[in-house]
């Protein structure tokens, strides 16, 4: 399975199964992000049996669901304070990774430039330009917290 990388520390992905936690586990995985709500993808892992399975291998497992129509200001802080929170790297996954990746963008969106962010993205393989209007808008974090 492949990680795409947006720093050092957060990485996205499509779906996980159980099956890849012990290799998350070995390459310093802290914690996994789920951002795919329970059932939107057909056969899909549960939150749930993920989430013991990573505690299984002391992985922290927290589940923030995510439907692109309804992000708001407090999702993308409980979002980042689960990042900031972690000493190491951190997996997020949905679908496809583009909507983990969407939450790094507007974590950042009042930190870095648009055209920055949408590269940076661009250059994992997603197209975020279409949000663009909303990166340049978004106000996610309190004044002076750093990722």
């Amino acid at each position: 399975m492949q990680f795409k990388a947006l720093t050092g520390k957060y990485y996205v992905s499509k779906p996980i199964s159980a099956d890849v936690i012990p290799a998350l586990a070995d390459q310093g995985f802290a914690k996994i992000i789920c951002n795919l709500p329970d059932g939107e993808v057909p056969d899909q892992a549960q939150s749930a049996t993920l989430a013991d399975h990573a505690a299984a291998y002391g992985i922290d497992f927290v589940y923030i669901p995510i439907k692109v129509t309804e992000i708001t200001p407090q999702t993308v802080l409980h979002h980042t304070k689960a990042v900031i929170e972690t000493e190491g790297a951190v997996l997020a996954y949905c679908a496809s990774g583009r909507r983990a990746a969407m939450m790094w963008a507007l974590e950042f969106s009042d930190k870095y430039s648009l055209d920055r962010i949408v590269g940076k993205a661009r250059d994992i393989g997603f197209d975020l330009s279409s949000m663009s209007q909303k990166l340049e808008t978004f106000k996610p974090l309190p004044s002076g917290v750093r990722l």
